[in-house]
């Protein structure tokens, strides 16, 4: 890949995007919780970037990881549902995710619990 082009995963947000700005225009139809974009992957020539997909615990996303250290995270309860990610980005993510689900989303800035000792 040119450093000067786009990456797979630029490429199909961008066009996610184009898509979501003419619906909301009124010159689609389709509705952007509805763009299924596996086959969008195909359509624009990125699909065999994807190396694998992963589906989100609470059933609202998925995730498409690429092979240039990118992840489109498609989460259907935002109003623009895509967010690209670099992998670390995504993992941090999901390990924050996790901790929130735990109760323990940032056990070293808690608020101390008793009265304060000064």
């Amino acid at each position: 890949m040119d450093a000067g082009s786009p990456s797979p995963g630029e490429r199909l947000l961008y066009v996610l995007g184009q898509m979501y700005r003419l619906h909301h225009q009124g010159e689609s139809a389709v509705e952007p919780a509805k763009f299924d974009v596996s086959d969008l992957a195909v359509i624009i020539g990125v699909v065999r970037d994807i190396e694998f997909i992963t589906e989100s615990e609470s059933g609202g996303g998925r995730s498409f990881h690429f092979s240039t250290d990118e992840v489109l995270v498609v989460d259907l309860s935002q109003q623009f549902p895509w967010t690209l990610l670099t992998a670390e980005e995504w993992a941090w993510s999901q390990e924050l995710a996790d901790l929130v689900d735990a109760g323990d989303a940032n056990p070293d800035v808690d608020p101390p619990t008793g009265p304060s000792s000064t």
